[in-house]
């Protein structure tokens, strides 16, 4: 038996460090531990920010009646306001607690794959803080559960929860022996109940003996800035001083006031009539919260960014009231290298010029009228007047033009980073074997921006960003006679998207067949147009998705399409990418016949690169194979793709068909393939994928050429 509680906790704190130090080292780097306590830490705050935003909207209520000199209790909607306090603010350091122990316990659940509820974990640090605030103050602990005890809720949720990851280490809680015995909800619960008594008894034990007598941490801020001069405040040194390491807290994403609260008396001078004291800076230095970020608000606002645009918009009423944690945690402004001098320096120069005025006596401070989330202008006003007022807009310009080129500079880099990672994503979506079904449901980066894309096209679809594009047909005689239809997808933001990509997307679901029927149109269309300049006889290959064909009413649609158009079957051909699988069903093989007896002509594109290419063959009328691009690349310099060629040349020629090559690419290929027996020839060194007016003008252009030689 421990003869003292002093001994009891010494030797329970050694056996605890020692243990956790062997586990840790075990499961993870101890030099990792910092920066995700510091995460947990932010995202503890970032889950608590409805509950500021709504503490802060009640407290502007509040100060209503004051300004009026009206009874609350006159108006039924003051007395929702207090209550809106009391549930928000006079908590904060309870919800941060739980914010924290419950980021916490998510990242070490992953990350150690442990067996347990972050919900239970959770608890237990709540527990642990209400007996921390009893501690301290008795009776009255409830009343001490807001931003005075942050701190204590920090410390207090990082603590508890990495002794509750150490003991679910442990083999003695597993009581692996119930597991199949009972309820596994029921297993869980038992399986918390000895890490929730040592955490709890060992946390209290350790705050009670070690730290509740502790004023280290409300000495922090004290101790860099110096003794406050009761009757004027800080001093200007002590203003920067005091700024400084505000701000730099705030950009660690951690909230001040766990600093600042513990003992406000150390660091503001609780005389009324002290000019440079928490007031001055409430109304001077956070003009939009810590940082004069209403500056920073009017920059994004006014930004060729479009998602800074809708933060600066979401971020105006809350920094209406002196609220930035959106800017903090949603810009974000944490370990921001790029904001970092900005977020510094605006509140330096907007609370020294404010300082100045008043040496000056050119502005008056009253420092009773309003409060710290009192909306800008408005507290210059009962402050000081209109001068004040009109101080406050100037220095809301001045913290825009310190913001602004920092911006400029943070938006460039995100723009390159974008750009590098809009290419690799696009170099990613159209790798030939991803499986976009799958992608769809996954929740990574990846998947998010195809899901985007399946948005935004569904949302444009039919829009000029979508149009049709002509590649040539070029045969033996190098004379245009055809062309390839392909469709093509400029996004106003992202720029050109593959089709590669967006096909694939598209046949995830329905949209497909829109997109298929709509591409049909627009090409038949197309050729009508250019009919009327003149241009007649050519054949448009209009690709197709087998999964458009296992639709019941694709071919009659087709069929019904061409004839609405009046276009002749002959001057159209249906394009079949082999490469994808195609179940030949009866009603599909029905189509294709159908199709061919009435003139339209089918092709298998990529033919070769699948298994059912000689099925396709003896199942329907194919008129055109279309050589693969990555066996045209290889033809003057492998034997064996010029004999495949040869071959496939004997083939078409024997069914009364064509054999067209892609990716031609110089005179070269072009020569070689023309002894091979190819019919016709598209690719770069012929011409690039073309839009209608384009086309048009390329073949009224060859036309005149023939007729002048």
């Amino acid at each position: 038996m421990f003869s003292t509680p002093q001994h009891f906790c010494t030797k329970l704190i050694k056996q605890t460090i020692l243990k956790s130090q062997n586990l840790i080292n075990n499961y993870m780097p101890i030099t990792s531990k910092p920066l995700i306590w510091l995460k947990s830490i932010q995202q503890g705050f970032i889950l608590t920010l409805p509950i500021v935003i709504i503490g802060s909207i009640a407290l502007s209520l509040l100060q209503i009646p004051q300004l009026l000199s009206i009874e609350t209790s006159q108006y039924y909607i003051f007395q929702l306001a207090a209550w809106m306090y009391k549930a928000s603010y006079s908590i904060m350091a309870l919800t941060l607690t739980l914010g924290i122990s419950y980021k916490l316990s998510i990242t070490y659940k992953h990350k150690l794959r442990l067996l347990y509820s972050p919900i239970t974990n959770t608890i237990i640090s709540f527990v642990c803080f209400i007996g921390i605030t009893f501690i301290d103050h008795n009776t009255m602990a409830l009343q001490y559960l807001g931003v005075e005890s942050i701190a204590k809720a920090i410390l207090c949720a990082l603590f508890t929860t990495e002794l509750i990851v150490l003991f679910y280490n442990q083999k003695l809680q597993k009581l692996n022996f119930l597991k199949f015995k009972v309820n596994n909800d029921i297993h869980n619960a038992l399986r918390a109940c000895l890490p929730a008594i040592l955490v709890i008894f060992i946390t209290l034990i350790v705050y009670d003996q070690l730290l509740s007598k502790n004023t280290i941490l409300g000495n922090i801020i004290p101790f860099f800035i110096g003794d406050i001069d009761q009757v004027h405040g800080l001093s200007l040194i002590q203003s920067f001083g005091l700024i400084t390491i505000n701000q730099l807290v705030w950009f660690l994403g951690i909230h001040p006031s766990s600093l600042i609260e513990i003992n406000p008396s150390l660091i503001y001078s609780p005389l009324k009539e002290a000019t440079y004291a928490r007031h001055f800076f409430d109304t001077y230095a956070h003009i939009g919260g810590a940082g004069s970020t209403l500056g920073l608000i009017f920059c994004l606002i006014i930004s060729a960014n479009k998602s800074h645009n809708k933060i600066g918009m979401y971020a105006i009423l809350p920094g209406v009231f002196n609220i930035n944690e959106i800017l903090i945690f949603g810009l974000p402004i944490v370990f921001n290298r790029y904001l970092a001098m900005p977020f510094i320096l605006a509140p330096l120069a907007t609370s020294t010029l404010a300082r100045v005025l008043i040496e000056a006596e050119i502005l008056n401070f009253d420092l009773s009228s309003s409060s710290w989330n009192t909306p800008a202008i408005i507290s210059g006003y009962l402050s000081g007047g209109l001068t004040a007022a009109i101080a406050q807009f100037f220095m809301i310009t001045l913290s825009a033009a310190i913001y602004w080129p920092f911006l400029k500079r943070y938006e460039y880099k995100l723009s390159n980073e974008k750009k590098h990672n809009l290419k690799t994503m696009i170099k990613d979506l159209c790798n030939p074997d991803l499986n976009y079904s799958n992608l769809l449901k996954r929740q990574t980066p990846l998947a998010d921006f195809c899901r985007q894309l399946q948005s935004d096209m569904k949302e444009q679809h039919g829009s000029p960003n979508f149009s049709m594009h002509y590649q040539p047909k070029i045969n033996n005689q190098h004379e245009l006679v055809a062309a390839e239809a392909l469709i093509r997808w400029h996004h106003p933001t992202l720029g050109n998207i593959p089709p590669c990509i967006f096909i694939n997307i598209a046949e995830t679901d329905d949209f497909i067949h829109v997109l298929g029927q709509w591409i049909n149109n627009r090409c038949m269309e197309d050729i009508n147009k250019m009919k009327e300049k003149g241009i007649s006889g050519i054949q448009v290959a209009i690709n197709v998705s087998p999964i458009q064909l296992t639709k019941d009413e694709f071919f009659e649609v087709f069929l019904s399409s061409i004839q609405a158009h009046m276009i002749p079957f002959n001057e159209l051909e249906l394009e079949i990418t082999e490469s994808q699988h195609l179940q030949l069903s009866d009603q599909i093989i029905s189509g294709l016949l159908e199709l061919s007896s009435k003139g339209v002509s089918i092709a298998v594109d990529d033919f070769g690169m699948g298994y059912t290419s000689l099925k396709y063959l003896k199942s329907f009328k194919v008129d055109t194979i279309k050589l693969d691009g990555s066996i045209v690349k290889d033809v003057l310099k492998s034997e064996i793709v010029k004999d495949i060629i040869r071959s496939l040349s004997s083939l078409t020629l024997s069914m009364q068909g064509k054999l067209v090559a892609e990716w031609v690419e110089n005179e070269e290929q072009y020569n070689q393939l023309i002894k091979l027996g190819c019919n016709q020839y598209q690719g770069a060194y012929f011409s690039m994928p073309i839009n209608l007016d384009e086309f048009i003008d390329l073949f009224l252009a060859q036309r005149a050429k023939k007729k002048d030689q």
